[in-house]
């Protein structure tokens, strides 16, 4: 693991422990076993370290692997994948915690907003539209379902995720989320169906 890697692990850990990221770099550093010069080298500021971790957090989460290559010809065993990728990451303490730091810090820093959309949200909408338009270029979805993710999204997530952020109800378990996933791949291909 790559010094810059630890240093993303240790903030991380830290984020999940306070729940805020009101920690000092220099109590980072101490965390890290690093140098305060070491983190402003490697992330600028705390918004560049911020974007260092949800950029981690999507790549470490498999919410980038090629989804097509496990599923070839099959559009509803793609959705049923990435639907259970997601919904285990948006589950999980690191992204919960993300998420909520930033709905805590939007009208103060509202910069950890548009990182968590560009680095995190966008990037992994851009790579999975991509890898889903390619069932439509072999003639197994109608365009309208190629360019339509953010529909099955909403059918995967329902108000889960808002929930599980304001505590009102535990993270979904494996169970619930295989279920989840694969009730929404099969809900969104009916919809699409030609």
């Amino acid at each position: 693991m790559s010094k810059r890697d630890q240093l993303i692990s240790a903030a991380m850990a830290l984020l999940v422990e306070q729940g805020n990221m009101a920690f000092s770099m220099n109590a980072l550093a101490r965390h890290a076993s690093a140098s305060k010069e070491t983190l402003y080298r490697h992330f600028g500021n705390k918004q560049g370290l911020f974007e260092a971790i949800v950029s981690a957090n999507a790549d470490q989460a498999g919410l980038l692997q090629d989804f097509v290559a496990d599923n070839p010809a099959n559009p509803e065993g793609f959705l049923l994948q990435f639907g259970e990728t997601l919904l285990r990451f948006l589950m999980s303490p690191g992204s919960i915690v993300i998420n909520r730091i930033v709905i805590a810090e939007a009208a103060s820093t509202p910069e950890l907003a548009a990182i968590l959309e560009s680095h995190g949200r966008q990037r992994v909408a851009q790579a999975v539209s991509e890898q889903f338009a390619s069932y439509h270029q072999q003639g197994l979805i109608s365009e309208t379902a190629a360019t339509s993710l953010n529909i099955f999204i909403g059918l995967l997530l329902q108000d889960s995720q808002i929930k599980v952020l304001d505590g009102s109800i535990n993270p979904l378990g494996p169970a619930d989320i295989a279920d989840r996933a694969k009730e929404a791949a099969r809900c969104y291909m009916k919809l699409f169906k030609d």
